[in-house]
């Protein structure tokens, strides 16, 4: 799953850091704004903004600072940051540094703003928080708190993520998503496999799905339509993951059939040599098991075999 980490940058460098690793050890990936642009310039907000929407879990690591606040804006990046995963109903897990560390926080590190009040007490409000000391702490809460992604988890959470999104949309709409992924088709931009799954998912309302559909899959066709993804970008997407599904399935196909094939050979064989069919099925004489009439038996009728060794 993406995780997006979201907090102040200059003051939370070394417990970011701590929440990196602990995502990254519970096989997530971490998204941090860090590792998108230079350090010491202040992040876009569109592009943060765009990261939360497309994560899966979101944390919040909140101090004593409220935030650049952008141009023409009246809340920071960091709360919008918040306000946005609460708005697409994340899953959001709130940390918050111990009230036993304000005095000791360094000044530069600290804001007396309302703003700043009114967001931390937002965040207590609308979430269980828990609190950190240092670093280790934060990690160890976070490894705590996040569930350990396996294959059945995330496409079960897909699945439910795609039909609560389905429930938000007019069918009207819905029946016009799939004219136009059909014009796709026809056009000869979007292969059948993926226009299938995408058409039987969209008109089931994501009831009726096939554990053969990548997870990212249902994902691309829920943004698409929620419309938060374009027809195009759409169209590539499920175009590549389909065509790793038919190759896996080909590949499956021919592996099974081979398998087939070396059994009953196997089957065959064992039958022949049973009723030596064929003359299959040769004794052999050694020199000192053969009697002379084994080789006269041999030399007239050829039923003991061609393997024999007489001194």
């Amino acid at each position: 799953m993406k995780v997006f980490v979201s907090s102040t940058y200059e003051d939370l460098k070394d417990f970011r850091e701590a929440v990196k690793n602990a995502v990254i050890a519970k096989q997530h990936l971490p998204i941090m704004m860090e590792t998108l642009i230079p350090e010491g310039e202040n992040p876009p907000k569109e592009e943060c903004l765009q990261s939360v929407d497309e994560c899966d879990i979101f944390i919040g690591i909140y101090a004593y600072r409220y935030g650049f606040i952008p141009e023409g804006d009246k809340i920071s990046i960091t709360e919008q940051e918040y306000n946005k995963a609460e708005e697409e109903n994340k899953k959001r897990y709130c940390f918050v540094l111990h009230t036993d560390l304000e005095k000791e926080w360094p000044a530069e590190f600290k804001d007396d703003s309302q703003q700043l009040k009114e967001f931390r007490a937002k965040i207590l409000k609308e979430n269980y928080v828990k609190f950190f000391k240092n670093p280790d702490e934060l990690k160890y809460l976070v490894t705590q708190a996040l569930p350990f992604e396996t294959p059945e988890t995330r496409f079960e959470r897909a699945v439910e993520e795609a039909q609560m999104t389905s429930k938000r949309v007019d069918n009207n709409y819905k029946l016009k998503i799939i004219d136009h992924i059909i014009q796709e088709k026809e056009s000869g931009r979007l292969k059948e496999t993926a226009l299938n799954y995408a058409t039987k998912l969209i008109a089931s309302n994501f009831t009726s799905y096939d554990r053969k559909i990548p997870y990212q899959f249902l994902n691309h066709t829920r943004r698409l339509i929620d419309g938060k993804m374009r027809l195009t970008d759409f169209v590539d997407s499920a175009n590549e993951l389909t065509k790793t599904k038919r190759i896996r399935h080909f590949i499956g196909r021919a592996v099974w059939i081979g398998i087939i094939f070396m059994v009953v050979g196997i089957f065959l064989t064992l039958f022949a040599y049973q009723f030596n069919f064929g003359g299959i099925r040769a004794a052999y004489i050694s020199p000192h098991s053969a009697s002379k009439f084994d080789v006269i038996d041999w030399l007239t009728n050829k039923i003991v075999g061609e393997n024999i060794e007489y001194g």
